[in-house]
């Protein structure tokens, strides 16, 4: 009897109106030019719905007081005004007539002067912000593709394994492995027959071949998937009678992206598992930051390829010698920029240039954008560390009264403590900075 008839019994791709791929999205936006005559305006949304009400939008009347205020501070009869107000009323037009009602965020870089409108749709939210200036404000959508990146989830048990691409914390797409004489048998393996010898043994012999082999089909469509998508991060879910051969057949190069095992309920749905992953999920991106802020702090003391602070990291990026940048999430301050040059500083825009430029050149800019800016232009791995975190894992310590109370709770998280350290800011370098590289401040 054949051991290995699994086959594909289908290949999904879930409809959406979502934008998926962030990353592409930050690369097409940072190649954006700047704009000094009238600026970008950069809207992030939390676009939940307030409670019971659906159409109830909390972040629409936000939005609305901040775009009214921004008109204000525009002279009427500018090229600025004009620039702004039309794009505040696209933007309404938009969260009126088209973004989904099922996105849970939005993120808007909206110029009229220069013909940009580029609208996402999200399935994460923000924080509800309005910004201006010269440059697209990609602080925080860096901030939402860092925490969340696309990762694979992979439920198998003993009929069927479902391979299923996860962004933004929703499913994109899954593939459906079954092997039929596996299923016949599945229900009783490991079987549990009253007596022994060599009819047992053959039965038991038989039904962990047919495993063995439906691993190892899992383990070659799981390779292959991720070849394809370069996907780096693979969660599985079943119990140990298939995740245990399954992790056996897996090449070294892709049991290294397993990031861990769950346990879901075989009549969970995919929404269901995705949700349950969600924890572990965010457990290896905390690990992860932990992992490149200690590198960081070791390189730094030993004297080696890294910088820190928000001078030494903008001259590192400039020169396209940042490998990561690791910034906390609540780094910020002015900044200045001459895109003429191109040259950037951290700071107080100077009163002379400091290149022997036109001073009129120089513009002001958030410290923050630039250092993101530079290093989605330059290829910088990014990794944005929470200055702040939930007492999550701490409510179900209180007492039922406090459960709110300890939810809403605050704590600073040793990881940013540690990158404060240092500025907030620091990069590990692909490498070394030449003693003679000139900067921004001389």
């Amino acid at each position: 009897m054949a051991t290995d008839p699994v086959e594909v019994v289908q290949t999904q791709t879930f409809a959406t109106r979502f934008t998926l791929d962030l990353h592409a999205a930050l690369n097409r936006l940072a190649a954006l030019p700047p704009s000094t005559d009238a600026p970008y305006l950069t809207l992030s949304l939390d676009w939940r719905p307030q409670g019971d009400k659906p159409n109830r939008r909390p972040a629409r009347t936000v939005f609305d007081q901040a775009a009214e205020q921004l008109i204000e501070q525009y002279r009427a009869h500018t090229t600025g005004h004009a620039s702004v107000t039309a794009d505040v009323r696209r933007i309404r037009a938009y969260l009126d007539d088209d973004l989904p009602a099922a996105a849970h965020g939005a993120f808007v870089v909206a110029c009229s002067a220069r013909g940009v409108f580029e609208p996402l749709a999200l399935g994460l939210p923000l924080d509800t912000r309005l910004m201006a200036g010269p440059i697209p404000a990609l602080f925080r959508l860096a901030h939402l593709a860092d925490d969340h990146p696309t990762y694979a989830l992979l439920r198998v048990d003993q009929k069927a394994a479902t391979l299923l691409t996860v962004r933004q914390a929703a499913p994109e797409r899954h593939v459906l492995l079954q092997n039929p004489l596996l299923e016949m048998e599945a229900d009783d393996y490991p079987p549990h027959q009253q007596q022994g010898g060599w009819s047992q043994k053959r039965y038991q012999d038989r039904a962990e071949t047919r495993v063995a082999a439906f691993a190892r089909r899992i383990a070659e469509e799981t390779r292959r998937m991720l070849d394809e998508t370069h996907i780096k991060q693979v969660l599985l879910a079943g119990d140990d009678v298939m995740t245990i051969p399954l992790l056996a057949e897996l090449p070294q190069a892709i049991r290294d992206r397993v990031a861990g095992v769950l346990r879901v309920a075989d009549d969970a749905s995919d929404a269901e598992a995705v949700r349950a992953s969600a924890p572990l999920m965010e457990r290896v991106e905390r690990e992860q930051e932990a992992e490149t802020v200690r590198v960081l702090r070791n390189t730094l003391a030993a004297g080696g390829p890294a910088v820190g602070g928000a001078q030494d990291v903008l001259t590192a990026l400039q020169a396209g010698q940042v490998m990561t940048l690791a910034v906390t999430s609540d780094f910020g301050g002015p900044g200045w920029a001459d895109f003429t040059f191109p040259l950037y500083g951290a700071g107080k825009a100077p009163a002379e240039h400091p290149a022997g430029g036109d001073p009129r050149n120089i513009t002001p800019a958030p410290l923050e954008e630039l250092l993101i800016l530079l290093a989605i232009q330059t290829g910088a791995s990014i990794e944005i560390v929470p200055a702040v975190t939930r007492n999550s894992d701490r409510v179900q310590q209180v007492a039922p009264d406090k459960i709110d109370e300890a939810a809403e709770a605050e704590a600073h998280p040793p990881t940013a403590d540690a990158l404060k350290a240092v500025g907030g800011v620091g990069a590990t370098l692909r490498f070394a900075l030449d003693e003679q590289q000139p900067t921004a401040d001389l």
